[in-house]
């Protein structure tokens, strides 16, 4: 579904997914930039007949950026990999879907996680164009190590793709990833909650659950249920 303009929802709640993938339509040169690739064979075609009902099947997916390092984000990153797009993922989450270890949390699914051939890593603040509009990487790691949020800026918005770094229940409560990576850190999570807390954003479209397409202070919200309730999340 077209969320923003330029911006579709490609998996996600409204597909009978758990996991959202977004696109960025660039449309002059012909381009969809992806934000994750959801995680497995059935996600992976519910993504292909979206982008074909939308009208976007002409376009080449060049570029993806990974939230993180997840099965769940990550698992097809491979298939499009092969298909010539270029896996952008932050430093200190490459080695997991390189090697399929632990970190890629293939046991949470109860099967290996398919490997990566190659990746593209991406550092803190590092910005990427795309005909008038950027894309930039932000470190915020908690989750996993090597969490990116993404920030795109499109004509008069500044859009955060979130990924599991926050995201929000029906009712617009904050939602902090879980605690499923070997390597989550508590104290990395609530640094990255207090980086980003002053920020706002026209829309806030997370990994999961429901996206938020309204200007406001959500980023805040996620600092302070990291640091009321604490002892949950540490």
């Amino acid at each position: 579904m077209l969320l923003l303009d330029s911006v579709y929802m490609l998996l996600g709640k409204p597909y009978g997914s758990h996991q959202n993938v977004y696109a960025i339509d660039i449309e002059r040169s012909n381009e969809l930039v992806l934000i994750d690739t959801g995680l497995d064979d059935a996600d992976l075609r519910m993504i292909e007949r979206n982008i074909e009902s939308f009208g976007l099947s002409g376009r080449t997916i060049k570029d993806i950026f990974i939230t993180h390092c997840h099965f769940d984000h990550a698992g097809n990153a491979e298939k499009f990999r092969k298909k010539g797009a270029r896996i952008h993922i932050g430093s200190e989450d490459a080695e997991p879907i390189l090697s399929g270890n632990d970190r890629a949390i293939g046991f949470a699914y109860g099967i290996a996680f398919p490997k990566v051939g190659s990746v593209e890593t991406v550092s803190d603040e590092e910005v990427f164009e795309f005909d008038g509009m950027t894309v930039t990487a932000l470190h915020t790691p908690g989750h996993s190590r090597g969490f990116m949020c993404y920030e795109l800026k499109t004509g008069d918005k500044t859009i955060l793709f979130s990924g599991d770094f926050l995201q929000f229940d029906m009712e617009g409560d904050p939602i902090p990833g879980v605690k499923v990576d070997p390597l989550y850190d508590y104290d990395d999570y609530l640094a990255s909650a207090y980086k980003m807390s002053g920020k706002e954003y026209d829309a806030i479209l997370p990994g999961h659950f429901m996206p938020v397409l309204t200007r406001g202070g959500k980023t805040g919200a996620l600092l302070r249920e990291l640091l009321v309730r604490r002892e949950l999340y540490k």
